[in-house]
């Protein structure tokens, strides 16, 4: 599970985040199928949830990949 998907169903879910926010719920399920949030979206989010932005701040960053996904593409 990545941070970003962690925060949104911290949040109450997609459309709970995303009516805090003032965004679609498509946008916020964006970020849920990327598994990252947008740094440009962190001081809202951290505004309205109160969280802290140095763990909002890791879920900017992409999913690693599975130990099977490095192997396969390391053989590339």
């Amino acid at each position: 599970m990545t941070n970003a998907l962690v925060i949104i169903e911290e949040q109450g879910g997609t459309r709970s985040l995303a009516r805090k926010l003032g965004l679609s719920p498509s946008t916020v399920q964006s970020w849920k199928r990327k598994g990252s949030i947008p740094a440009s979206r962190v001081p809202a989010i951290a505004t309205v949830t109160g969280m802290p932005l140095s763990e909002l701040l890791k879920a900017c960053l992409p999913a690693l990949p599975t130990r099977a996904k490095r192997k396969e593409a390391a053989h590339v």
